[in-house]
């Protein structure tokens, strides 16, 4: 899949065109984050902060998920029209511009992942911890940041990467620093699916525990919680499912033919691959990676009770306008003056 074809250096004035072969691949990836996740993920945003339906600290991580989604899925957008803009006015490419176009998704499809057990955390600090207090917006602020740590990756690449590495299914040459983006992968997979894991049992331990009495105590609050704790999952279990081609992929790289080969271990031999089979299984990957905004979005929109009931009377407010009428009588699920996100002390 990627061969080291040399020295930064050695790339200094070399260009070349743009990958014909990338654009069909490039085009999907286009429609789906435009015509789905980018819609689904304003629409999260926007009840987060618009809706007083929606209440308690657990939406700002909800809401900064939207936002690390929404920025993959510009990402995306920005990888195509660059892709195109180079091949239709045939502009040639270099080692910094290819750069560019690969890291883009890469970093933002990082932060996504790293935004995911935000939320998960919040609810077993506020339920199982009794932590509300200690959720100030400047903690919530800071929490929030540290989904962007990924953004140092493509950075560390351009400052300090040494090889230029040949790809044959996007961009023709990269810029590559040893094993990255892999050890990401390893970072993410040491803090993610641990926290994601233990946060969510806890709540669920919690709410099974006291479910009885919370119901008594609580009304509705604890249906609002077990709601909010059945999305997080589902957003939890989405990017496995969505990436397992890419992870096989990648993994596969990271641990082939790396042992006591200094060559390899200095990344000036890269491991060869299969070039057609490998390079399907990253297409078909990518373009399920690329559904996982959207996703994210539609889970917290359909599945978390608060989001689904601002989901409905936004829309039901805005055919008014229009002029058609609701002739359903709804029932209020959630009244924001009397209850709010807590969980059960």
């Amino acid at each position: 899949m990627r061969v080291a074809a040399g020295s930064v250096n050695d790339f200094a004035n070399v260009t070349w065109p743009a990958n014909a072969n990338a654009t069909l691949s490039l085009s999907l990836f286009f429609g789906v984050a435009s015509f789905g996740g980018i819609p689904a993920n304003l629409l999260v945003i926007y009840v987060s902060f618009r809706s007083s339906l929606v209440t308690g600290n657990y939406k700002y991580f909800l809401a900064n998920l939207a936002i690390c989604d929404l920025a993959a899925c510009f990402a995306n957008m920005f990888q195509f029209f660059y892709h195109l803009y180079h091949l239709l006015c045939e502009v040639p490419l270099d080692i910094t511009k290819c750069h560019v176009q690969t890291a883009f998704p890469y970093t933002f499809g990082f932060c996504m992942v790293a935004a995911l057990p935000l939320a998960s955390i919040n609810r077993y600090c506020v339920i199982c911890r009794d932590l509300e207090a200690w959720f100030t917006k400047r903690k919530i602020l800071l929490l929030c940041l540290t989904a962007y740590f990924p953004l140092l990756y493509p950075i560390i690449d351009f400052l300090f990467a040494p090889q230029a590495v040949y790809y044959t299914n996007l961009c023709t040459y990269t810029l590559f620093t040893p094993f990255n983006p892999e050890w990401i992968f390893f970072v993410l997979g040491i803090y993610v699916y641990p926290s994601l894991i233990f946060s969510n049992m806890g709540v669920y331990k919690k709410l099974s525990t006291h479910m009885s009495k919370t119901k008594k105590l609580l009304g509705t609050q604890t249906d609002i919680n077990r709601s909010i704790l059945k999305g997080l999952v589902i957003q939890a279990s989405i990017p496995p499912i969505c990436c397992l081609p890419i992870l096989i992929v990648i993994l596969t790289v990271a641990f082939s033919g790396v042992g006591l080969n200094p060559d390899a271990l200095s990344a000036k031999v890269v491991v060869r691959f299969s070039e057609t089979a490998v390079l399907t299984t990253m297409d078909l990957g990518f373009i399920f990676f690329n559904l996982n905004p959207m996703l994210d979005a539609l889970v917290t929109l359909t599945v978390v009770n608060p989001y689904r009931i601002a989901t409905k009377e936004l829309f039901l407010k805005i055919m008014k306008k229009f002029g058609y009428e609701s002739t359903t009588v709804d029932v209020v699920e959630v009244n924001p003056k009397s209850e709010t996100a807590n969980g059960p002390n």
